[in-house]
C-alpha cells in the first residue's frame, strides 16, 4: 500500500531570494506546490517564497477523472453520483475529511432544458462520488460559482 502524499498549495505573494534554486522563479500570482517538511524547513532558513495564507488548500489525494490535475481544497469539480445525477461543487474539508459542498444540480432523469440548476448545497463524501472532473479553483475562477452548469 502505499503512502498518501501530504502536500498543499497557496499563490505568491512576493518572490524570496532562493540560492538554492529548490523553489524556481515564482513570480506574485503563481500557484505554488509544496510538501510541509518544505514549509517548515525552508521558511526557518528564509528561502520560501512568501505565500498568500488565505489560498492555502491540501492535496485531496486524488486526481480527476483524467488522471491530469490533483484535486485540493477549495478547486471547484464536476462529479456524478449516479449515471443520471451530476453536480458542480467546491471541494471543503469536512468534520470527518474532505467533501463536496454542492451548488448546481443536474437529473437526466427530468427534462430540463439547458444545463443545471441551483441546488440547496448538499454535502457529498467522496466515496459516493465518480467521474470527478477539475473546473478550477475559487480563487482563480469565482465566476464558475455564480455561471455554475453553463454547459
Amino acid at each position: 500500500m502505499s503512502e498518501r502524499v501530504i502536500k498543499f498549495r497557496a499563490k505568491v505573494i512576493a518572490k524570496t531570494p532562493d540560492p538554492t534554486g529548490k523553489y524556481f522563479r515564482a513570480k506574485k500570482g503563481d500557484w505554488m506546490f509544496f510538501a510541509l517538511k518544505d514549509l517548515l524547513v525552508e521558511s526557518r532558513l528564509g528561502r520560501f517564497p512568501a505565500i498568500d495564507w488565505s489560498t492555502l488548500g491540501q492535496f485531496i489525494g486524488l486526481p480527476d477523472k483524467n488522471g491530469k490535475e490533483e484535486l485540493y481544497h477549495k478547486d471547484i469539480i464536476k462529479c456524478s453520483i449516479s449515471q443520471t445525477q451530476h453536480y458542480w461543487g467546491v471541494i471543503e474539508w469536512g468534520e470527518a475529511g474532505f467533501v463536496v459542498k454542492t451548488f448546481w444540480f443536474k437529473s437526466d432523469r427530468w427534462a430540463m432544458q439547458g444545463g443545471y440548476e441551483l441546488a440547496s448545497s448538499q454535502i457529498l463524501r467522496f466515496a459516493d462520488v465518480t467521474d470527478i472532473e477539475k473546473l478550477g479553483t475559487t480563487y482563480d475562477n469565482p465566476e464558475l460559482l455564480k455561471q455554475g452548469g453553463g454547459e
